[in-house]
């Protein structure tokens, strides 16, 4: 079976970083559920990468 990733990039001002990485968890929840049943994909993963605009980086950008 497939595997697939949606690669996100944000560079918000460095105050609203997490704010944004909140704010993309949650917008492709649906889009991962579709590609799954159209494409037949096993697993859909999501990467999240979010830098601020003078190089702030999220807390758990390791565990990511």
């Amino acid at each position: 079976m497939r595997k697939c990733f949606i690669i996100d990039v944000a560079c918000p001002f460095d105050t609203r970083v997490s704010a944004k990485e909140k704010e993309k968890i949650g917008k492709y929840q649906d889009l991962k559920r579709e590609i799954t049943r159209i494409w037949k994909c096993a697993e859909v993963v999501v990467v999240h990468v979010i830098i601020g605009a003078f190089g702030t980086l999220p807390k758990d950008l390791g565990t990511c």
